[in-house]
């Protein structure tokens, strides 16, 4: 049995909240970029649910500190020669728009600053809104 419900009403326009003017465009592999991700996460608490992504130039690293559960520190090499930026995510929301990419697949990121959303493109008809955490 399948229940549901037509919510009516004005939804707000999606795209606005894209970022308009993006000061980094990366590449990231699919398949190392969500094993670094999990490799991470492993060490994320409940009440943080944080894991903080170091942009810097060739490399990204991802860290997560728990009061009880210790830290975790993850590096993955990557092509990116600008400004190091620091964002935080929560790991569960990556990790649910990696696992159904195909593993070969390039995603693209799109940062404007570590406040301000991130865009994660895999083709023209799939894009993906990450609110960092604050």
């Amino acid at each position: 049995m399948i229940y549901s419900r037509l919510v009516e009403g004005r939804y707000p326009n999606y795209r606005e909240v894209y970022p308009k003017k993006q000061a980094v465009k990366m590449s990231l592999p699919v398949t190392p970029f969500l094993s670094a991700v999990r490799q991470a996460a492993i060490m994320v608490e409940e009440d943080s649910r944080r894991v903080v992504f170091r942009f810097a130039k060739k490399n990204l690293t991802l860290q997560a500190k728990g009061i009880s559960s210790g830290q975790s520190k993850v590096e993955l090499p990557l092509e990116y020669e600008g400004k190091t930026i620091e964002i935080s995510f929560n790991p569960a929301y990556l990790i649910e728009m990696l696992k159904v990419l195909p593993g070969d697949a390039a995603l693209h990121l799109d940062l404007v600053d570590g406040a301000s959303p991130a865009l994660f493109r895999e083709d023209p008809n799939y894009s993906y809104l990450v609110v960092p955490l604050t």
